[in-house]
């Protein structure tokens, strides 16, 4: 059985924390500042294409961190110095725009929340082992549970992360907004992914691309479907770095098909309707 990352793995791992401290670190007023933040940029998008194909899980981390920087270098020159130097900032899923400095403390809140979602991921895990080792005779029980222990998976683990990062910036004093905000509870596409889930990469979305493109065509759902086609793209090239171009395409494809579910969910007026028929 292969390791989930072996030793190319981990040089790629490498190589992208260098870079992407090299281009917040590189990132300044003057042109040649911003040039080389800029290089730094380019070569991540890059990066992930150069480990073996077989290092899929070190491929697709730093994917996502090329993605990730690239996000930063576009909102590095505006808004107000954060109290993290950039070259920190190019590396961690926060919000830059809310992060505050304040007194160092020990968040209880945050550390509950990463224990129960590591429980919920733990018990993903178990689900997806016990389908494996599922008899051939009831396939489709198997592939539910596994179906169902990655949804779990995913779900805990982005919430588990999140929680802990956000404890770990306030044991050294520093506030920023939650990342994820029970997504389990929305009611509705729009609410997911405006409201609740990655709220990191929604905030981006909404400064950087939706309000943009509304205020340019006088229309919200232009920008809405901007976004959506965004995000596809975002999506799609870390999962392509990892497992290759049908993969992506299929990433991608599921980000159309919520953007179409925003789209129906406007027409039908789902925020009028009961609650529990717009979870449903």
């Amino acid at each position: 059985m292969s390791v989930p990352i072996g030793p190319a793995g981990w040089l790629l791992l490498a190589g992208w924390m260098a870079l992407a401290m090299a281009a917040g670190a590189s990132f300044g007023a003057e042109p040649w500042r911003r040039g080389l933040s800029s290089v730094c940029v380019a070569l991540l998008l890059v990066l992930p294409f150069a480990a073996p194909a077989e290092e899929h899980l070190a491929r697709g981390l730093v994917g996502l961190g090329a993605m990730m920087a690239l996000m930063r270098r576009v909102e590095a020159p505006r808004g107000p110095r954060p109290p993290l130097p950039w070259a920190l900032l190019f590396l961690l899923p926060v919000d830059v725009p809310t992060l505050r400095a304040a007194p160092a403390r020990l968040d209880r809140e945050d550390l509950v929340r990463a224990l129960v979602h590591a429980i919920v991921l733990a018990l993903g895990v178990a689900l997806v082992r016990l389908s494996l080792a599922a008899p051939a005779s009831s396939a489709p029980l198997g592939s539910l549970l596994r179906w169902l222990g990655g949804a779990m998976f995913f779900y805990g683990f982005l919430d588990t992360a999140a929680s802990l990062a956000r404890a770990a910036l306030a044991a050294f004093g520093i506030d920023v907004a939650p990342m994820q905000r029970d997504p389990i509870l929305s009611r509705s596409v729009a609410e997911h992914w405006g409201a609740r889930w990655n709220l990191v990469v929604s905030t981006w979305l909404r400064r950087f691309v939706l309000l943009p493109v509304t205020r340019r065509t006088r229309s919200v759902i232009a920008g809405s479907c901007a976004s959506f086609a965004w995000s596809a793209a975002l999506h799609a090239f870390f999962v392509l770095a990892a497992l290759g171009p049908g993969w992506a395409l299929s990433m991608g494809g599921y980000f159309v098909l919520q953007g179409l579910a925003f789209l129906l969910e406007q027409r039908l007026g789902l925020s009028r309707w009961p609650s529990w028929l717009a979870r449903a």
